[in-house]
């Protein structure tokens, strides 16, 4: 009986986001990443959407603006088929996007949001990494980080050559004071080598230059570096 009872309750919230997905004036919107510019600074993006209906006297606008900015851009778009629509964009790579639909007629102005366009959030979110500080005396620290950069189903697949992990600087800090920079990409192991990853862990006992006077507060800022030169930082968890 819960078994019929989920797969009524399944189908049941099928009818009504079909339902509801019907009553919406914009439909199926979407966005794809093409390709980067020749100096990794923009990005190609096509963005694509259906409508559930349009007067014939109205004319339909898109509009785009940068997170937290105020203006809005403004392009005058046409069907691709009926009631289908796209159109591509040239967007820097360090930004995020708002869009909306608008038709515009004698009578009357009608908008809606359409796609929030998170280009940077998604290159930010392909570097992931975990810094741990095991144990430390005044004369050493043991230091474990793993580092990866996950390419696979990401809209960045493409480019995932120009946006590889170039660099990566652990900075050691004992009571606020700089005691140790290590060079953590040319010291760690590959511990992964996927066509759409890489991942990299980095083991190591770590000596200071001059013995600590006073243990205290310890704090590791790892500094990761792409190929476009976008910095990722991750902090060590609480020792």
């Amino acid at each position: 009986m819960e078994c019929l009872l989920f797969v009524y309750e399944y189908r049941l919230s099928d009818t009504l986001n079909e339902f509801t997905e019907e009553q919406r004036w914009v439909r199926k919107s979407f966005f794809e990443v093409k390709d980067m510019g020749s100096e990794a600074e923009h990005v190609k993006v096509l963005v694509t959407w259906a409508l559930g209906e349009l007067d014939r006297k109205e004319q339909l606008y898109f509009l785009y603006r940068e997170q937290g900015t105020d203006e809005w851009e403004q392009l005058e778009v046409e069907e691709v088929e009926t009631l289908s629509y796209e159109i591509e964009l040239v967007l820097s790579i360090k930004g995020n996007y708002e869009t909306q639909i608008l038709a515009v007629s004698e009578e009357r102005k009608r908008s809606e949001e359409l796609q929030y366009l998170s280009i940077f959030d998604q290159i930010q979110d392909r570097i992931h990494a975990d810094v741990y500080v095991y144990s430390y005396s005044k004369e050493y620290m043991d230091l474990h980080i793993m580092m990866q950069q996950y390419s696979g189903g990401h809209m960045f697949l493409q480019d995932k050559e120009l946006l590889k992990i170039m660099s990566a600087e652990a900075h050691v800090y004992i009571n606020d004071e700089l005691i140790k920079n290590v060079d953590v990409l040319a010291e760690s192991n590959q511990a992964m080598d996927m066509p759409h990853d890489q991942m990299y862990e980095y083991n190591q006992r770590i000596h200071f230059d001059e013995e600590i006077e006073e243990l205290g507060d310890v704090r590791v800022d790892l500094v990761i570096t792409d190929g476009i030169g976008i910095e990722y930082k991750k902090t060590n968890f609480d020792y």
